[in-house]
């Protein structure tokens, strides 16, 4: 039986180098790097999701806020930081009110609310969109749980005990940056957080997860160290 071997020509070795090889001579050979220490802040919408009947719960607007890092390679950059994040949903309940007779009065409506408390640190690679002033970028995070509670009628139910405090997901983000001077820029971005951990320290005796979703409107101020 004869073997037919297939020979790969040279120019597919070729287009496979420069596939690999181009994006790193690109970083290495890159002369405009600048470091950026950067503020941001602004609000969070928010929402659990895993379960039938967090799933059905509202999503709530939360703070989020810190400080970052950002390595600019021209049209390339790596960012990292550090952020508070408040994390969670909500949902209406009521309660049936009655007098020291029994008798019914009516009914009592409230909100419950789920949070989070986490410090997240991300890593994103981003890229600028030529001179326009847009990037986006994409990577990864790993958050710390601090606090977690449930509060409801003015009162807090600490379950911080019953939580993993270690949660970690997907990342990522566009927006658009202007400078302000020489040294100083702002910056407006929506970053969409995916959790994919499951942040119930012991399983569920139901079954299900219970998993963090978050997307942010984050205005930022940045100063640049050359």
């Amino acid at each position: 039986m004869r073997t037919v071997r297939y020979k790969i020509p040279r120019r597919i070795y070729l287009l496979l180098f420069l596939l690999i090889d181009f994006p790193v001579l690109g970083f290495a050979q890159q002369t405009s790097q600048t470091l950026e220490i950067l503020l941001q802040a602004g609000p969070s919408h928010t929402f659990l999701r895993g379960r039938e009947l967090t799933d059905q719960a509202s999503g709530d607007i939360r703070p989020v806020a810190g400080l970052a890092l950002r390595y600019q390679l021209n049209r390339f950059f790596l960012q990292t930081g550090l952020l508070y994040e408040n994390k969670g949903n909500k949902e209406e309940s009521s309660n049936l009110v009655y007098d020291e007779q029994g008798h019914l009065q009516g009914e009592q409506l409230y909100t419950v609310r789920t949070h989070y408390h986490y410090l997240v640190m991300p890593l994103f690679i981003g890229k600028n969109v030529g001179q326009t002033g847009f990037y986006g970028k994409a990577g990864v995070y790993l958050a710390y749980l601090f606090k977690q509670q449930v509060s409801a009628l003015d009162e807090d139910l600490n379950l911080t005990p019953y939580t993993g405090r270690i949660d970690g997901g997907l990342s990522a983000g566009i927006g658009f940056s202007r400078n302000l001077s020489n040294t100083w820029r702002w910056s407006v971005e929506a970053r969409h957080n995916w959790g994919l951990l499951d942040t119930n320290k012991e399983p569920i005796l139901t079954g299900g997860t219970l998993k963090t979703t978050s997307t942010n409107l984050l205005l930022g101020i940045s100063y640049a160290i050359k």
